[in-house]
């Protein structure tokens, strides 16, 4: 299990002061949010909205239960195995639902609906020629972010209900994007600092699963370098929760050279070419 030190150690550096801004925003909106809520619930809006919102989320978890394939002891146990123990190393102990379903191509995601958290896997991701810790990563940059956010407290809470409403999204959405960038660098943390693997799996996701590895690493470095600092990429990320996956390839390799240096020198080794410059292209 990491300790609360290495696990602080991997907070993305912005993300306390993009907190503290999102903070600001989301306390100027909860006066609106609250006078909202309270009409809403004199007039049965709020507590009745709740409850279409409790019926809808279990009926599309029924409908997940009965067209893909839950991860558990008995379906894909080694997924199951893996899930138990980032969850263990990180102490992250709410259930987490991981699904599998057939898609051609080397994705997943996190869906966060109501008080329920699931990952959805593709079925590319439990092909032969992706490892244990290539999953280990993939699984563990969702719990990663889930612990970042579970860490913020009553603030993230408040900074979350802020975000549904949109209005200040511009100041909101930075946070999110840190907390993406920690849950990566968590990651990397629970398959100790293996930023081959890291980036093998992030080359996959970009490319597919029989392409991953002909993705040049130094390639990747210098496109984004076009948009390092660019305007027209900061007005591109404005509206997204998700910083660009140049930029979070860019950071978790310079994390790893700042706090792995031995698995990172093995990995510079196999890659000459990255540029001496790569710590100040980190977002």
């Amino acid at each position: 299990m990491l300790s609360d030190q290495e696990i602080s150690a991997c907070i993305h550096p912005r993300q306390g002061a993009r907190l503290l801004l999102a903070l600001i925003f989301a306390i100027l909106l909860f006066p609106f949010i609250v006078l909202l809520a309270a009409a809403g619930t004199v007039a049965l809006v709020v507590p009745i909205g709740a409850f279409f919102v409790w019926v809808g989320m279990r009926v599309y978890f029924a409908n997940l239960f009965g067209k893909l394939i839950l991860v558990s002891p008995l379906n894909y146990p080694r997924i199951h195995t893996l899930a138990e123990e980032i969850k263990a190393d990180l102490g992250y102990h709410k259930k987490i639902y991981i699904f599998v379903f057939e898609l051609g191509s080397f994705n997943a995601y996190l869906s966060k609906l109501f008080f329920r958290r699931a990952i959805f896997l593709t079925s590319e991701i439990l092909e032969p020629g992706v490892s244990d810790e290539e999953v280990r990563w993939i699984v563990g940059r969702f719990v990663g972010y889930l612990v970042a956010q579970k860490r913020s407290n009553v603030a993230g809470w408040m900074v979350r209900v802020a975000e549904r409403f949109l209005i200040f999204n511009f100041f909101i959405l930075p946070y999110d994007r840190a907390m993406v960038y920690t849950g990566d660098r968590l990651a990397l943390a629970i398959i100790k600092g293996d930023i081959s693997t890291a980036v093998s799996a992030m080359q996959k996701l970009l490319v597919g699963r029989q392409m991953g590895y002909s993705v040049n690493p130094e390639g990747l470095v210098e496109q984004h370098r076009l948009v390092k600092g660019s305007v027209f990429a900061f007005l591109a990320r404005l509206s997204s929760p998700f910083p660009h996956t140049t930029a979070r390839y860019v950071d978790l390799i310079v994390f790893a050279k700042q706090h792995y240096p031995d698995q990172y020198a093995n990995f510079a080794v196999a890659n000459p070419g990255l540029p001496d410059d790569i710590v100040t292209l980190r977002a």
